[in-house]
């Protein structure tokens, strides 16, 4: 499935090197998480995998309500270690607050999986 230019414009065409690591997020303010730090087993460009993602996997793209095209995230991820394109890492996330008050909280990548 090929991308449409309006999802063109939000998605990179930059090549993402074999053994860079790559920290994925979602969301903005409230509603900002980490997913997970992972390692790139085989350089890969954004946009072409998620044309490869959206033809194996044509259900994983739908239209909300708006007429907007929507996906799991995750699942596009999930997908990409399938491939052996990544390889997830165990972290361990320092947490050390906000609005300068003292915290020092530590979670591991565990905790954050859905």
């Amino acid at each position: 499935m090929k991308l449409s230019d309006e999802m063109k414009k939000r998605i990179s065409m930059q090549t993402i090197s074999q053994g860079t690591l790559l920290l994925f997020s979602t969301g903005e303010y409230s509603d900002y998480s980490i997913y997970g730090l992972y390692n790139v087993l085989k350089s890969f460009i954004p946009a072409v995998a998620l044309e490869e993602y959206f033809t194996t996997c044509p259900e994983a793209l739908t239209t909300n309500q708006w007429g907007e095209m929507r996906y799991k995230a995750r699942k596009f991820v999930k997908w990409l270690v399938g491939q052996e394109v990544l390889m997830q890492w165990t972290y361990t996330e320092a947490y050390l607050g906000d609005y300068g008050e003292v915290v020092f909280k530590l979670r591991d990548s565990e905790d954050s999986e859905e």
